[in-house]
């Protein structure tokens, strides 16, 4: 489909990224969320309550046709949900739950053909515009769609776990392009009650920060949520700027769901004040 990849292209700038998750499932969030300044869509299938891929298919046609670039975050690190997903048009898979080598090794080889990878290879599908020109054995068009398909493609690893710290080295130096320390995970793993749900936990703080400084060790971004990074009082772009400078490249600011109750809050408390 020749579609590009805004993640990759800002890094390739050495610029961030900045995109929202969307919950809700609507094609219309999506479509409105291209229509800003926005990189990418961070399309939630996890904890979301849709998981069919009709549905995916068409949060990620919205994303196309508002030139947003849609990530998806999958619910298990399966290669034939990651295959299926990339296969609807995902340019970037966040896969959950990335412990160690043999995780990070499953996941980017479910996303890659070989020699890469495992995953099996098909024409009919919407990452390629169910490919109508076949072309000639000498023009291999085929060849050339995969490997621009392959070239646009970002595998993101879910760390949500304390005991994954020793092994960041170990799982960086696989070919997964990025992690995305998942501080509300990472506060239930620590194993203390009033961590729970506390991303700016001194614990989980530690944490995020040697998972962003171990990626920029090795050359690789890393992704994180806005909110969890705003310690000490910061102001969003203030945060943005600092942490830029460390390595954080890929920014996941909101969700729909967040936006939809910060607003409704902010508007009843204001209600409540005047009546």
């Amino acid at each position: 489909m020749n579609l590009s990849n805004k993640v990759k292209r800002n890094l390739s700038e050495g610029k961030p990224s900045f995109g929202v998750s969307v919950w809700s499932g609507s094609p219309t969030i999506v479509e409105t969320l291209g229509r800003h300044a926005l990189d990418f869509v961070y399309i939630e299938t996890e904890h979301s309550a849709y998981t069919s891929f009709e549905t995916l298919a068409h949060l990620i046609r919205a994303a196309n046709a508002s030139g947003i670039t849609p990530w998806v975050r999958v619910y298990e690190n399966n290669p034939v949900l990651i295959a299926k997903t990339i296969e609807l048009g995902a340019m970037g898979i966040v896969v959950p739950h990335i412990s160690n080598r043999e995780d990070a090794i499953r996941a980017v080889e479910a996303a890659h053909y070989p020699p890469r990878g495992f995953r099996g290879a098909c024409p009919e599908v919407r990452e390629f515009g169910y490919f109508p020109e076949r072309g000639t054995l000498e023009e291999n068009l085929w060849a050339r769609a995969v490997e621009a398909s392959e070239e646009e493609l970002m595998v993101i690893g879910l760390i949500e776990d304390k005991d994954v710290v020793p092994h960041l080295d170990d799982i960086l130096d696989t070919d997964i392009d990025g992690l995305y320390p998942g501080g509300f995970d990472i506060s239930h793993s620590l194993g203390l009650s009033e961590a729970r749900g506390q991303t700016l936990h001194p614990a989980v703080i530690e944490i995020r920060d040697t998972v962003i400084r171990k990626c920029r060790e090795h050359g690789k971004p890393a992704a994180c949520s806005l909110g969890q990074i705003l310690e000490g009082g910061l102001a969003p772009i203030e945060a943005i700027k600092r942490r830029t400078k460390d390595g954080l490249m890929i920014y996941h600011v909101t969700g729909d769901i967040n936006i939809i109750n910060t607003w409704c809050n902010q508007f009843v408390n204001g209600l409540q004040a005047l009546l």
